[in-house]
């Protein structure tokens, strides 16, 4: 399949007390037509903003289905888990 990045104008999460490095994305639901890749080693459960920011990230189709896919996912400061969506705390796997 073909391989694409996953850039910050893609996904972009921020936290103004804490580093790129520190900011995860856990993965809820991982792709259903592809996979994603950090740095060639398949992700299972999670990576960083500072990854994204720095093109480590890419996405995989399988070529089973042409079109979008997606994969849920939370995000964690290591601290506090949720994030804002439009102003909105969001506490449950969101989709991206």
């Amino acid at each position: 399949g073909t391989e694409e990045p996953l850039t910050p104008s893609h996904i972009k999460a921020t936290d103004p007390d804490t580093a790129a490095q520190n900011i995860t994305y856990v993965i809820a639901k991982p792709p259903s037509y592809g996979r994603l890749y950090n740095r060639g080693v398949l992700v299972s459960s999670a990576f960083t903003q500072h990854d994204v920011d720095v093109g480590f990230i890419t996405y995989e189709s399988d070529g089973s289905r042409a079109g979008l896919d997606n994969f849920l996912f939370t995000v964690t400061d290591g601290r506090h888990e949720g994030f804002l969506i439009n102003g909105s705390l969001q506490t449950q796997p969101a989709m991206m």
